[in-house]
């Protein structure tokens, strides 16, 4: 099996009179696991939570939130084992106010591919999906949400 996980962005802040910063990129995830190795034959289900994207800065005073983890969670013979990729922070963003993209922009492994979000330049603009920081405010707006991140799990047998 191909996996792929991409966490969610994490919010933009509010800056009030001065610009506030653009939410961090999810990270990415990936991983082939192999029946009997990495996944016994008695595993019967893979649960994948998609992390959700983070809360927006506010003129309210309520604070930017990171963005919520995306994990894949199975049965091994040594007990739960669970795969991550981390959320981007709150006001993580290496650009300033302008909402960071994934980097790099997509992932492949075996049959499996998922591109992400681009980097968000619009002041307070809800970061772009999946996986892309909120833009951080200007002096008329608030910060944006973080984009939700993904998952892919493609099943392949071997030839």
């Amino acid at each position: 099996m191909d996996l792929i996980l991409l966490g969610a962005g994490g919010g933009g802040t509010y800056g009030g009179i001065n610009n506030g910063v653009g939410g961090g990129a999810g990270s990415w995830k990936t991983a082939t696991l192999e029946r009997d190795s990495d996944i016994p034959w008695a595993t019967t289900s893979i649960s994948i939570t998609v992390g959700q994207g983070g809360a927006p800065g506010a003129v309210t005073g309520a604070s930017a939130m990171a963005g919520g983890d995306t994990t894949a969670t199975w049965d091994s013979s040594s007990g739960p084992t669970m795969e991550t990729a981390a959320g981007g922070g709150a006001g993580a963003s290496s650009s300033g106010q302008i909402g960071d993209g994934p980097n790099p922009g997509s992932q492949s492994i075996g049959d499996a591919t998922l591109t992400s979000g681009t980097a968000q330049p619009v002041a307070g603009a809800t970061g772009n999906a999946p996986g892309g920081g909120g833009a951080g405010s200007d002096v008329i707006s608030e910060g944006g949400a973080g984009a939700d991140g993904a998952a892919v799990l493609v099943a392949r047998q071997q030839k």
